[in-house]
């Protein structure tokens, strides 16, 4: 059994005095499509636990694979929201992510975006991606199998 790793509890920077309000609510819409989902479920753990120190509010938004229950969670994190976590699982050749995109983009005029989980989707405008790199992971795995004795690889 692997011990989960030991994750220092996080900085809180100091609220800016800047007549925000004091709560500070962060949206994040996922494709999570179980609430069963170990890897979501501890996602959300972590994203929480950040979030208690300030006080923070996690809105949480497991929409699947629906455009539709997608663009709303959105439009509700642009309305009530003073920041959005987002995946994007969709091909950048899709009428799906053509319209995640618009949306995004019109987002990023009132409230921050990053991006998560997903590195296929690309933004230039949004604050960051916070996640792995998905491609290199799996070259990496692939090498490693191939050529088990070169560390190097």
């Amino acid at each position: 059994v692997v011990p989960d790793p030991v994750v220092p509890d996080p900085v809180v920077p100091p609220s800016p005095d800047d007549g925000r309000a004091s709560v500070v609510t962060v949206y994040v819409v996922t494709h999570q499509q179980s609430q069963e989902d170990l890897f979501w479920t501890t996602w959300r753990e972590g994203a929480e636990a950040a979030a208690a120190p300030s006080k923070a509010v996690v809105e949480w938004r497991s929409v699947g694979y629906d455009l539709s229950l997608t663009l709303d969670a959105l439009a509700e994190a642009g309305d009530e929201g003073d920041a959005l976590v987002v995946t994007v699982p969709y091909h950048r050749d899709t009428e799906a992510y053509a319209e995640m995109d618009h949306a995004i983009t019109n987002l990023l005029q009132t409230i921050p975006v990053f991006t998560t989980n997903t590195d296929t989707y690309h933004n230039d405008k949004v604050q960051s991606y916070i996640g792995s790199a998905n491609y290199a992971m799996g070259q990496k795995c692939g090498l490693a199998v191939l050529y088990p004795n070169n560390l190097d690889v």
